[in-house]
């Protein structure tokens, strides 16, 4: 027993250069039973404990064991007296934190990262900004979170090439170019954010692990390619992501992919089946996945009103914003109420003042978290519906003015679209 348990331990680093996680949460669940206790070393609980918390929330989700896990792991590691496993316990929890929607936790973690980095002697400092950069971002507040996660994305790649070898965590780098590509986006700067997405992938991809790579393919690229309306390059990126997810048994992440597939589907007027994509969302649901589960409740709320039930649509778009609110993870809003919008004006065209009011609340929002691509989309579905209606002036000035204050990304989809309102807006030159 004693023997297996020390081939267990030892086998984990090369169980995560393999990328067989879920083989080696299998083999850590096993050594930490009862059963081997007297056989393990407080040192092997600790790995035992952290490579357990860590390979379960990358293959079923932030579940409760998950947080039980890193805890232990982190109290092994404060009793040891050991700086690098505390942090890499902390930087596991405040990922956990995250993924369970709860960005203020997440940001109390990397606070506590910071002061550990602060004070150990084997410190790596901007660790901690990766987490509170993402957590930040979700918060809506877009500049602090570029702010923190250009800090680690700018740090030379080989300060942290020997950090993770040995335990399954998320290169820190490759998840903050991750969040940063969006929030550049967001921000008003596709082309940059296509630019941080790509070099994701490629590192992610020169890594060689699945988790890091699913991140960048379904969390990175896939993302990014659907907010610049290159749907060819999306449906790339997905198949790819779900072919790793379900390759290496990360469940999760063939689960996000899957509902993620939900929005492309809509985009590009494919089928969706709302039974399916019923259950998809309680495996997320109940698995504790809360940070992109309402933009996959707007989803299905879309997918339900273009079936015909404009109620049930909106019943549950509603149920998706209240969870954005509750959380206070309200990035996403100016978003879900211009979709919400768009619900109501193609089902219900005689009555455009529900509409209207979805996209101008949207476009106010949207300036208030200075998020200028939602801005841009809102006004642009909100010139489109009053020119149904006879036309708006301000509606136009709104449009002209998001548009204006881009500075790139001219090629990209929304910019094409708005440009093309813009020229043909009645009165204008050409017009005539």
């Amino acid at each position: 027993m004693a023997l297996g348990v020390r081939l267990t331990v030892t086998a984990i680093p090369f169980g995560k250069q393999v990328s067989l996680v879920e083989e080696c949460r299998m083999a850590v669940e096993r050594a930490l039973d009862d059963s081997f206790q007297p056989h393990r070393s407080i040192r092997d609980d600790l790995a035992l404990n952290l490579t357990l918390g860590a390979t379960l929330l990358h293959t079923r989700g932030p579940l409760l064991q998950v947080k039980s896990s890193l805890t232990k792991a982190l109290a092994i590691a404060a009793q040891l007296g050991d700086t690098d496993m505390q942090l890499a316990c902390l930087r596991g929890l405040s990922e956990y934190e995250l993924w369970t929607g709860d960005s203020h936790s997440a940001i109390a973690v990397a606070r506590k990262i910071r002061a550990l980095e602060t004070n150990g002697q084997d410190a790596h400092p901007s660790d901690a900004n990766a987490q509170a950069g993402s957590a930040l971002s979700w918060l809506g507040a877009l500049a602090a979170s570029r702010q923190q996660l250009e800090n680690i994305v700018q740090r030379p790649i080989s300060h942290t090439a020997q950090l993770d070898v040995a335990r399954f965590e998320f290169d820190q780098r490759l998840t903050a170019q991750g969040s940063l590509a969006t929030v550049l986006w967001l921000q008003g700067f596709p082309d940059q954010a296509i630019a941080v997405a790509r070099r994701q992938l490629e590192e992610a991809e020169a890594s060689n692990y699945a988790v890091s790579l699913c991140s960048a393919l379904l969390h990175g690229s896939l993302i990014i390619a659907m907010y610049i309306r290159d749907y060819e390059a999306a449906w790339s990126y997905l198949n790819s992501g779900l072919e790793h997810a379900t390759k290496h048994g990360l469940s999760i992440w063939r689960n996000m992919g899957m509902c993620t597939r939900g929005r492309l589907c809509l985009y590009t007027d494919r089928p969706i089946d709302l039974a399916a994509y019923r259950v998809l969302l309680a495996e997320v649901r109940d698995g504790g996945f809360r940070m992109r589960y309402p933009n996959y409740l707007t989803n299905y709320a879309e997918a339900v009103a273009r079936q015909g039930d404009l109620p049930g649509g909106l019943a549950a778009i509603n149920e998706a914003i209240a969870l954005c609110e509750s959380r206070g993870q309200v990035v996403g809003i100016p978003e879900i109420l211009r979709i919400k919008g768009n619900m109501i004006r193609f089902h219900e065209p005689a009555n455009p003042d529900k509409a209207v009011e979805c996209y101008q609340r949207s476009i106010e929002l949207a300036r208030q978290g200075e998020a200028l691509s939602w801005e841009l989309r809102s006004a642009t579905s909100l010139v489109k519906l009053m020119r149904r209606h006879g036309g708006d002036n301000e509606a136009e000035d709104m449009l002209a003015s998001a548009y204006n204050r881009f500075q790139e990304g001219f090629s990209t989809g929304d910019l094409l679209r708005a440009r093309t309102l813009i020229a043909t807006r009645p009165g204008a030159p050409g017009e005539r």
